[in-house]
């Protein structure tokens, strides 16, 4: 059934991923940092993440988001040729990550822990500006 879920455009359920994060930042090669991509996308995630890194006694230096306007998505997703990238999973997907991701937004940044890029950009550039970002 879970399959199905995610192939319908549906996000992995809550508990599978928190597991699935602590198994690999147990990792031999997490020990001198780490990037999670697509994760947290709930505030009851980035809570479980920030109990499971007081658990490994480590910080969360910031959450990078990639901003981009809606039609853009749209098209790089459906230019990708996935068998589940169709017109209305892609739009189903957009709508989850509104309703679900944006109260994450708020949640880091009223931390200081967000961390804003415009992903309208080359990919190069893109890149570039997240170390830079990183970095300093």
């Amino acid at each position: 059934m879970r399959v199905c879920q995610v192939e319908s455009g549906e996000l992995v359920p809550d508990e599978m991923m928190i597991q699935l994060i602590r198994l690999r930042l147990l990792q031999d090669d997490t020990r001198k940092g780490w990037l999670l991509e697509g994760y947290p996308r709930t505030p009851f995630q980035a809570e479980e993440l920030e109990f499971l890194l007081e658990d490994f006694k480590q910080d969360l230096y910031g959450a990078i988001y990639l901003k981009l306007e809606e039609a853009i998505e749209i098209e790089r997703s459906l230019s990708r040729g996935r068998p589940d990238d169709t017109p209305a999973i892609v739009q189903r997907r957009i709508q989850g990550f509104t309703e679900r991701t944006t109260p994450i937004l708020e949640y880091y940044a009223r931390r200081g822990k967000l961390i804003v890029i415009n992903a309208e950009k080359a990919q190069a550039t893109v890149e570039a500006e997240i170390l830079r970002k990183l970095e300093s």
